[in-house]
């Protein structure tokens, strides 16, 4: 009874063969796929990581370094929205220029300059939160508020 299963299924080999080679195929390129897949999703996730990272970096400097101009212009509490405008630009250019290779990371993982850009914005206005509170005359925030 084992003797003809066996000489069956030498029989049969040239006719599943072929199945089985192309299920292995398939079965090797969805791995593969998933796995990079996961590649990208990681480099993605690690690439907002450091741009919040250095989001806090430069909110930090730019906070440093023009905090006695913005104790005077915000004496009162209060910024011009040009002025608010202008301290923005300079965090979000510092940033593209500091954050360059994380910000491509996202354009190849498919998102458009604008939405990159919306993103930067937001993770610079993510650091000015996370500042301790600071006081220029009453105000909590004024200076880098985005």
């Amino acid at each position: 009874m084992s003797t003809a299963i066996v000489a069956i299924l030498i029989k049969a080999i040239p006719f599943i063969a072929p199945v089985l080679l192309g299920a292995l195929g398939w079965l090797a390129k969805k791995a593969w796929s998933a796995i990079i897949g996961k590649i990208a999703n990681e480099k993605v996730a690690k690439a907002l990581e450091i741009l919040g990272s250095k989001a806090g970096t430069i909110v930090e400097s730019l906070e440093q370094s023009v905090r006695p101009e913005l104790a005077q212009v915000a004496s009162d509490g209060k910024l011009t929205k040009e002025e608010a405008q202008h301290l923005a630009r300079l965090a979000l250019d510092g940033l593209i220029a500091i954050a360059a290779p994380e910000l491509a990371t996202l354009r190849e993982g498919g998102m458009d300059e604008e939405a990159v850009k919306k993103l930067a914005s937001a993770a610079l206005e993510q650091a000015v939160y996370r500042l301790p509170l600071n006081t220029y005359s009453g105000s909590q925030h004024a200076a880098l508020a985005l």
